[in-house]
């Protein structure tokens, strides 16, 4: 698979709705969509979409990026032990493309705030 979405687009449509369409909370279903398809509140969007909002983590890191939130950001440490149950490899692949990848980035989202707009 190639393209912009590929990465999200490992799980073939089921029948009943996507995996993630059954999530309870349609807040943390929005945020979760928004991760997997790139168009969030994170720097790598912000950059490509020429918005006024910075592109660098609050941990200082020059570009914040969906791989730098869920692996590598200081600022979300503590939680990235949800993403390591779901996605022990910490690859995007596995994390936006796979049942328990979903499912470990949704908790993650509702417990560290992660790729939602930081008021200042």
């Amino acid at each position: 698979m190639t393209g912009q979405y590929a990465i999200a687009d490992h799980i073939p449509p089921p029948l009943t709705g996507s995996h993630a369409f059954q999530m309870p909370d349609q807040y943390t279903l929005g945020v979760v969509t928004q991760a997997c398809i790139g168009h969030g509140h994170f720097g790598e969007y912000y950059q490509t979409h020429s918005t006024q909002e910075p592109t660098t983590c609050p941990c200082n890191e020059e570009l914040q990026t969906c791989k730098h939130i869920v692996s590598e950001c200081q600022a979300y440490e503590e939680h990235q032990a949800i993403i390591t149950k779901g996605a022990p490899d910490h690859q995007l692949a596995t994390i936006f493309g796979t049942k328990a990848g979903i499912d470990a980035l949704a908790e993650f989202v509702k417990k560290s705030k992660a790729f939602q707009k930081q008021m200042t």
